[in-house]
């Protein structure tokens, strides 16, 4: 059975000398993390920035996720220990407040 992608929307807030420093390294994300989310079911994932805020967007579609896969543990850690200490305020959801959705043809 195929189930409806989940949607998610997160936002944090860098140090302002840690702007560039976390930009260079999602210039150069590592293959095994880039590996994790596709194999995880992912289909996108966006980090959009204003200032210091940043807005990130995933689309998951936990049917994708292929079955039985090894999660490469030691290079998610890697990856939170270079990224966190770019973060004032680490990731949090956003609560949806309103979508504008296709009206149904009246008669």
């Amino acid at each position: 059975m195929k189930t409806s992608p989940t949607i998610l929307v997160k936002m944090a807030i860098l140090h302002p000398d840690s702007v560039q420093r976390y930009q260079d390294l999602h210039d150069a994300l590592p293959e095994a993390n880039r590996r994790n989310m596709l194999e995880g079911g992912y289909r996108s994932l966006t980090i959009h920035r204003i200032g210091l805020t940043l807005v990130m967007t995933l689309e998951i579609d936990e049917s994708a996720a292929l079955p039985n896969r090894v999660v490469d543990l030691d290079a998610e850690q890697r990856w939170h220990d270079l990224t966190a200490p770019c973060f004032a305020q680490p990731w949090q959801d956003l609560t949806l407040i309103y979508s504008l959705t296709p009206l149904e043809d009246s008669p």
